[in-house]
């Protein structure tokens, strides 16, 4: 089931305004952050970082998928909205986000002609307003589809079907990830230790101590293409999740966790057969696309401190470079100019670098 609000009606024109928008980056206040930057393609409409990056640096939360949230009526990590329209001024207004309005937003592009159009076929000579861009990008997201994977087709490896039968059977994975869409839109407590982050989850919004530790199950659709996972982004490959819960999560039962939260006496062969079947949701129909005059997001590193052959240097943890690069280190080399050694051999520069962290 789509869900749309009442009030709220999906076009092809909406649609295509809403995809200006998305991939816009005056949405935000220093004019380098669009929803894109967070929600790319490229990662089937997430990022490679534990938590996304906000106009200042490091936001609190992972990046979840835009995919498929047509079948969603509950909104963010910890479940504070219940639309798509609601939930589009969210990451604009926020302070570590976009810490934008949409009033200004309208400002800067009113001298905009590439806007013109698309505001007049969908909206026609009314002026422009902020509930137009939240339906508008509302209306693009839920176009964002993950479809046609070999699950979908029934064309699975026999370590697949393993996983398959697991995931609906012993490994109980499907009491929360159910339906064609993978997740019951709820928000449960999957016994993560929330002393690792200090987020509260669902808790931090309601200051119910029974929502302690609940963030929303997210779908699985596109998982092996969005790492790193969990609300904190705390794993980094599927095969850590499936032990996590293999092992019966972090925390004592009673202490809010799901009483589905029990260890799953897997073996190694059954847990790699587990990820094999996630591998098998990622669909052949999700559209990579981008506008063809969008400029892309700048290049973004997470980095520490390193010290290699006496030299003080940041090692490169993690970038939104696609396809995957084997970044070692990195150094000034002139200014705003930053050398990157990809595999300590092959040396490139460039010249917009957002740096979100060097600890």
């Amino acid at each position: 089931t789509v869900f749309t609000p009442a009030g709220s009606s999906f076009t092809a024109a909406k649609e295509a305004l809403g995809e200006r928008i998305f991939f816009d980056e005056r949405l935000s206040r220093d004019m380098t952050v669009s929803c894109a930057t967070c929600h790319d393609p490229t990662f089937a409409y997430a990022d490679p970082f534990p938590t996304s990056l906000g106009v200042d640096g490091r936001t609190e939360l992972n990046t979840p998928t835009v995919a498929n949230l047509a079948f969603s009526n509950i909104f963010t990590w910890h479940g504070e909205f219940s639309s798509l329209e609601e939930q589009s001024e969210n990451p604009v207004t926020s302070v570590i986000e976009m810490d934008m309005t949409f009033a200004e937003f309208l400002t800067r592009i009113a001298g905009d002609s590439a806007y013109q159009p698309l505001f007049t076929e969908a909206y026609g000579a009314t002026p422009r307003t902020a509930n137009q861009l939240k339906e508008a990008l509302a209306a693009y997201s839920r176009g964002v589809m993950s479809h046609d994977s070999p699950f979908d087709r029934d064309q699975l490896t026999d370590e697949e079907r393993l996983g398959q039968s697991l995931f609906f059977g012993r490994a109980r994975c499907s009491s929360c990830h159910s339906g064609s869409n993978f997740t019951d839109n709820t928000l449960r407590n999957n016994g993560l230790d929330p002393t690792v982050t200090g987020n509260e989850g669902r808790m931090a919004l309601t200051g119910v101590p029974q929502h302690r530790g609940q963030f929303k199950v997210p779908t699985l659709r596109e998982i092996s293409e969005t790492a790193p996972y969990f609300h904190d982004g705390r794993f980094d490959t599927l095969e850590a999740v499936v032990e996590f819960y293999n092992d019966g999560g972090d925390m004592e039962q009673g202490d809010n966790t799901d009483p589905m939260i029990q260890p799953l006496g897997l073996s190694d062969t059954e847990v790699d057969a587990v990820v094999a079947f996630l591998g098998s949701l990622d669909g052949d129909g999700l559209d990579r696309s981008k506008p063809s005059d969008y400029m892309g997001t700048p290049v973004m590193l997470n980095l520490r401190a390193a010290t290699v052959a006496g030299q003080d240097m940041l090692e490169v943890l993690g970038s939104n470079l696609h396809p995957a690069t084997h970044f070692v280190l990195i150094r000034a080399t002139d200014g705003a100019v930053l050398e990157v050694a990809a595999n300590n051999s092959v040396s490139v520069s460039y010249t917009h670098l957002t740096l979100p962290t060097s600890d």
